[in-house]
């Protein structure tokens, strides 16, 4: 910072020095454009439980973090970049929050997304919970089996909650939850989206859309055995999917399901 970009100033007989107006408007400037200028960049970062550090780490493939929360947590609040975070193979016991992000697009996956089929056997990256919370872009999970949801503090497996767009495919819920109180494998709370390629199964609730959401559970998403099946509760549900469960669509608060 340039001396012409400082006043001292006189407190309490001390010198305090501050940045004039015009310097932090330039700074702030400089900020904002140095991520705008990745405008229709596609940026990919990496997570390996077993390889990754958080200290060392960097995103690249050769120097991945440790956790999913640690390269959410290296995402900008603000950019135009599409980011793909790309999960290797483990068991990670995170309750993973994406918040107040607003980018492109954000895609949570497992490197091996291509390769696994969440409708026939679990994915080779299990995670407790993913939720995303007000966020102004198209977010998508790939990939992923939930694991441990008896030890979880939320009450769903992937949930998208005032999110303009959240998308599920290749996902696997199977551990029995029917015995929570309050439980869904899938939840959209203020959102639109749609959950499609996955299985659920065993579970309280498959898939709930609530607080005026609107989303859509399409043929492919799939599953046996679970209490209900699509819950709307006042929201817009497209339901055309093969779950099977005790109570196929359960509406409240005016909540409509259309088949």
């Amino acid at each position: 910072m340039a001396k012409a970009d400082i006043v001292q100033l006189q407190e309490n007989g001390e010198p305090k020095y501050v940045a004039t107006h015009a310097n932090a408007v330039e700074g702030l400037s400089e900020f904002i454009q140095r991520d705008y200028n990745k405008l229709g960049n596609t940026e990919k970062i990496y997570v390996s439980g077993g390889r990754g550090d958080n200290s060392l780490a960097d995103g690249s493939e050769n120097r991945p973090y440790r956790t999913i929360q640690a390269a959410v947590d290296s995402l900008p609040m603000v950019s135009s970049t599409d980011f793909y975070i790309f999960v290797e193979a483990g068991v990670y016991l995170e309750d993973v929050t994406v918040s107040g992000v607003k980018s492109a697009r954000l895609e949570i996956m497992s490197t091996k997304n291509d390769e696994e089929n969440a409708k026939e056997a679990n994915t080779s990256v299990m995670a407790r919970s993913i939720a995303f919370e007000n966020c102004s872009m198209y977010c998508r999970v790939q990939g992923i089996t939930q694991t441990d949801p008896q030890n979880t503090y939320r009450t769903s497996f992937i949930h998208f909650n005032r999110v303009s767009y959240g998308a599920i495919y290749n996902c696997r819920a199977v551990v029995n939850t029917k015995s929570f109180e309050d439980y869904s494998a899938f939840r959209f709370e203020g959102s639109i989206g749609a959950a499609y390629g996955s299985f659920v199964s065993n579970q309280k609730t498959a898939i709930l859309a609530t607080f005026c959401s609107t989303a859509r559970a399409t043929a492919t998403l799939s599953g046996t055995g679970n209490e209900i099946g699509c819950h709307s509760r006042a929201s817009i549900f497209f339901d055309t999917s093969n779950l099977s469960s005790s109570t196929e669509g359960k509406k409240e608060e005016g909540g409509q399901i259309f088949k």
